[in-house]
């Protein structure tokens, strides 16, 4: 069958933009040399070290796999940096905590699996780091409960007297203070 002639002109037009913007890319040569290129080949394929971010500073932090591996389980078996939540929607809905209508917003179909990992903590030891656990929870169950009490708690954080927005308000705060002389 024939293409609509709408399609066809919409075709037409974006294999011109194609054409056209491909001609303005230019490719930059890399960087790296060739021993560079395979020395970082390998050393993101070695098993036995972890490259990730330091918690502070943006630096790089390589460590053995063994002792990354051992402060992630100290933390999650220490009862206290991660615990299990007993709370579910379906039980606060049941308890009548909550609505139908927040239950079915609290609730997410086809969650996505959460995972945690670590940043190395090397401004509190720099040889043997503790971790920072992050949780990423984008699509996972517990994201429409973030997303709620963002909601209903971010209009009350006004009213906290120790918050500072971010660093233009510090650096106000800091300008307008005055210290006691001593």
């Amino acid at each position: 069958p024939l293409m609509n002639p709408t399609v066809h002109q919409f075709q037409g037009s974006v294999l011109k933009d194609l054409h056209y913007h491909r001609r303005q890319i230019t490719y930059k040569p890399n960087n790296l040399s060739e021993i560079e290129r395979e020395a970082l080949t390998e050393l993101q394929n070695n098993k036995d070290i972890v490259i990730l971010s330091a918690d502070k500073d943006g630096a790089v932090v390589v460590m053995n796999w063994l002792q990354y591996d051992s402060e992630a389980k100290r933390q999650l078996q220490d009862g206290v940096t991660i615990w299990k939540c007993l709370w579910t929607p379906l039980l606060a809905r049941e308890e009548g905590i909550i609505t139908d209508k927040v239950m079915q917003h609290l609730t997410i179909k086809d969650p996505m699996s959460q995972y945690i990992y670590f940043l190395a903590k090397i401004h509190k030891d720099p040889v043997k780091p503790p971790g920072r656990p992050i949780v990423s929870g984008r699509g996972s169950i517990t994201e429409p409960l973030s997303l709620f009490l963002t909601k209903y708690l971010k209009p009350l954080l006004q009213w906290v007297r120790s918050r500072i927005q971010d660093t233009t308000e510090f650096l106000k705060v800091i300008l307008e203070t005055q210290l006691e002389p001593e």
